[in-house]
């Protein structure tokens, strides 16, 4: 039992990314299948959680582990199947992975040298991230969920402002803005991902510097992603300290 567990959140973080990394699509066509993607994100994704040291720290629970399990093979399912609500899969698994990495044990060695969380940083590298890895009001849409006046906002203007709710949902319920962090290099991904997310973006504006600037934001989203990885599973319990700061 003691390997299921890894095994399963290791092919839910997979899938996860792989369907998270829309922009990545077009060079996997370029190799001949957007499956192809798999093999990039299984070795990126197994260097990370390696290196953060996620597999013995995962909770202990298997509620989580079928959750990740039954949403993991439900987004494989979703290219096949055509039903709109197959579109609410990718935020429920990408929530659930996040979830899963936030009660994770805190790493032996380094237990009191706690740093402060980044809150603000967070908040802008989530906002970044779920833009580019979900379209919520598309989504929603599609659903017949909608309002005239967000038809009215540029498309990805009123995308960045629903990404910026979500963001900062998730900051605030989840309480991790009162919760210090253990030494790992979760802000220097961070602040790296948003600073290329906002240079890509003004190239976005420029003919010239157009296919740049997607390459530029396939590595911003690669950053953030890694970077948010590290931050999450770094967490330590929340503290009465912590609240006062």
């Amino acid at each position: 039992m003691s390997a299921v567990r890894p095994a399963i959140f290791f092919v839910a973080y997979v899938v996860m990314m792989v369907a998270t990394f829309g922009d990545a699509g077009p060079l996997a066509t370029r190799w001949g299948s957007p499956f192809l993607l798999y093999v990039p994100a299984g070795l990126i994704a197994a260097a990370v959680l390696a290196h953060a040291r996620v597999a013995p720290r995962l909770p202990e629970s298997m509620g989580w582990y079928a959750v990740l399990l039954v949403l993991a093979l439900a987004q494989l399912a979703a290219p096949f199947v055509a039903s709109p609500w197959l579109a609410l899969v990718k935020p429920a698994l990408m929530l659930a992975v996040a979830l899963t990495l936030l009660r994770v044990k805190p790493r032996i060695g380094d237990l009191y040298q706690g740093q402060t969380m980044p809150g603000f940083v967070a908040f802008l590298a989530f906002t970044a991230l779920i833009s580019m890895s979900l379209h919520p009001l598309t989504d929603l849409a599609a659903l017949g969920v909608t309002h005239p006046a967000l038809e009215r906002i540029p498309s990805p203007m009123s995308n960045l402002a629903a990404a910026a709710v979500l963001a900062a949902a998730f900051v605030l319920l989840s309480g991790m803005r009162h919760r210090s962090m253990q030494p790992n290099p979760a802000k220097a991904w961070l602040v790296a991902g948003i600073v290329v997310f906002l240079v890509a973006a003004a190239a976005h504006h420029s003919k010239a510097t157009l296919e740049y600037a997607r390459y530029a934001l396939l590595g911003a989203h690669l950053l953030l992603f890694i970077g948010a990885t590290y931050l999450l599973s770094h967490l330590l319990p929340s503290r009465p300290s912590d609240h006062m700061a």
